[in-house]
């Protein structure tokens, strides 16, 4: 079985503690590298950023020349449309500018490379191009990847087309100039990936600075290379060589913590905030000149950090860290936009990587890493995993996601993100664990479970459900003093009969020990880093007795415009409430026999419709047009 993720216990005894750290995050030290990583969106810059000297889109696989150095592994790179990964653990396909006319695609997950053997895979342009009358100059290309654990990717400069480095993962290319680390998350604080061996975006967009190998240069050769050992994929389009500006600062990243310890969760009940939140970002010069007098902002409309430096000089980076006081939060939205300004700004070749966006929910009673549904337009990036994810862990997987408890918090249930490629049928068990019992590879000594949760098409097209903790037919809840847990669910698939498959929200780099799998076949947890949307649902009104005991209600039409009609079989004090799909209640009323809501006001979409009484209460899932 390939182990995707290492160990959690063996990172965990390596790092000392995942959760004794300090509430400070640490900052990222300049560095000098050459890596210039582009855009503050994970959506494709717009226009250039200087001359297009060439490019190339893969529309002609002829342009480029593949080599297959694996001795023996069926594995290399592909040029073609529609390309998809077709391993155990499906890294989505690019959505690149020009997807739709190919792309370029090294699928290591797909060639279940069990021999050993380093696999070595080059990508090649298959003529010279001239820079000779271009001494700065920048390479440009939008990527999709995710790493696995010792896998490198490079980027390659050649100016005769013959000589050209051995690589391996572990290569030392500090006098290799010509050569460039990619996704360098193990080695360079500055890559974006750095916290999970993932493109923040799809695509990402990548600068990288080749002016001292390549410009001037009357013939110039570029090769992408993958070397590792059963890794994931790695997808490249629109490459773009192009004269380096001669004034361009960007933000690098953004991130807002309210634990402190790195972890950003997308929503957060207002009893769990702590009175600070560690915020910061990273500013970095990809221009030929200097920029002078620069400050960085980080501001939500509510609260904010700011810091100074006197000049960022090519390549150098600036980075900014604060611990924040915040007044109390009210339920809603809180966008927070990095930003900075400088002498040169208005002199800055493009405005568009000027910001970085990152989103946190203030909420009542959902607790979630995941920020599905919350993310600034562009950024959400997505992909899932479940009992089709492996072959032989159709059933029994279980999957989790860490929490901070900051104050004692009673858990009713949980919600949890369903993929659409999930069938109706597959049971979910949930339950919550210390994260000692997890992090020594033991999640079948919950410290909370409820009984088996069979899926129904409409929580499938829901996209999410919310699964009451219940024993035996009643409900429970579990109150967890503070600290910090796991909120874990168990998918069974019938054999693969019908499948389940969580979403899990890549959009934000979580920590490695974010969130995890642990595969019932070799009895191991695995880090994830990434956000699986399992959340946990602190609303008391989950555990009333169960959904379907009482009766007579009638809700129409299904689906409605707007106008919902409902009515019950006989008089009494009923509530009603109307939850989103994170299970927020946006709405509430009370009647004796029949009722008459206006939803209009909403958004389309699925709905819960719960109709309670002091001891009873029937959930109807609703859609408006």
């Amino acid at each position: 079985m390939k182990k995707l993720y290492m160990s959690i216990l063996s990172i965990a005894l390596i790092a000392g503690t995942a959760f004794g750290q300090s509430n400070t995050r640490k900052e990222a030290t300049a560095k000098k590298t050459q890596l210039i990583t582009d855009d503050n969106t994970p959506a494709v810059v717009a226009g250039p950023r200087g001359t297009v000297l060439w490019s190339d889109d893969f529309s002609d696989p002829g342009t480029w020349t593949i080599v297959n150095d694996n001795s023996g592994v069926p594995l290399e790179w592909e040029i073609g449309v529609g390309l998809e990964s077709t391993g155990g653990f499906p890294t989505p396909a690019i959505l690149s500018t020009t997807a739709a006319n190919g792309y370029a695609m090294v699928d290591s997950d797909g060639a279940n490379n069990t021999t050993g053997t380093y696999e070595s895979n080059t990508l090649t342009t298959a003529l010279p191009i001239d820079l000779s009358l271009d001494p700065n100059v920048i390479i440009q290309f939008e990527n999709q990847y995710r790493r696995f654990n010792d896998e490198m990717t490079y980027l390659v400069i050649s100016t005769d087309g013959v000589t050209w480095p051995a690589l391996d993962p572990a290569t030392d290319i500090s006098a290799m100039p010509n050569v460039f680390r990619i996704f360098d998350w193990m080695n360079d604080p500055n890559d974006p990936s750095s916290n999970q061996g993932v493109s923040v975006g799809n695509p990402y967009t990548m600068r990288i600075n080749i002016s001292d190998v390549a410009g001037g240069q009357p013939q110039v050769w570029v090769r992408f290379h993958w070397t590792g050992i059963w890794g994931y994929t790695w997808y490249v389009d629109d490459v773009e060589i192009q004269t380096q500006d001669e004034y361009d600062l960007a933000v690098l990243n953004g991130y807002v913590s309210h634990t402190g310890t790195g972890d950003e969760y997308g929503r957060i009940p207002a009893d769990q905030l702590n009175g600070t939140m560690d915020m910061g970002c990273m500013v970095i010069n990809q221009g030929v000149n200097d920029h002078n007098n620069v400050v960085a902002t980080g501001d939500n409309g509510t609260f904010s950090i700011t810091g100074n430096t006197a000049v960022i000089a090519y390549p150098d980076t600036f980075s900014l860290d604060e611990n924040t006081t915040h007044p109390t939060l009210s339920s809603g939205q809180y966008t927070t936009t990095f930003s900075y300004a400088s002498d040169e700004q208005a002199a800055d070749s493009s405005s568009s990587n000027d910001e970085w966006l990152r989103t946190f929910e203030v909420t009542d009673y959902v607790y979630s890493l995941d920020g599905i549904g919350n993310h600034p337009p562009g950024y959400e990036n997505l992909t899932s995993i479940g009992t089709g994810t492996f072959t032989d862990e159709t059933d029994g997987i279980t999957l989790y996601t860490l929490y901070h408890v900051e104050n004692a918090m009673t858990i009713y249930g949980l919600e949890v993100g369903l993929s659409a490629a999930s069938v109706a049928g597959a049971i979910i068990a949930p339950s919550l664990h210390d994260t000692i019992d997890v992090l020594n590879d033991d999640v079948f000594n919950p410290i909370g479970a409820g009984d088996d949760y069979t899926i129904t098409q409409a929580d499938i097209t829901n996209g999410s459900v919310l699964i009451p903790f219940m024993n035996a037919g009643s409900n429970v809840s579990f109150t967890l003093p503070p600290g910090s847990y796991y909120a874990a669910v168990s998918l069974y698939s019938d054999g693969g009969a019908n499948d389940v498959s969580v979403l899990d929200d890549f959009t934000v780099p979580q920590p490695f020990w974010s969130s995890g799998i642990n595969l019932i076949g070799d009895g191991t947890s695995y880090t994830n880093g990434t956000a699986l949307a399992i959340r946990m649902v602190s609303d008391p009104l989950l555990g009333v007795q169960e959904v379907h005991e009482l009766a007579g209600i009638n809700v129409y039409p299904n689906p409605t415009n707007g106008i919902l009609n409902i009515t019950a079989g006989e008089s009494g004090k009923y509530q009603v409430e109307v939850l989103n799909i994170l299970g927020e209640v946006i709405a509430t009323d009370n009647f004796t026999n029949n009722l008459t809501m206006d939803l209009s006001a909403f958004a389309a979409g699925m709905y819960n419709v719960r109709i309670s009484t002091a001891d009873a209460v029937a959930i109807r899932a609703i859609a408006v047009n």
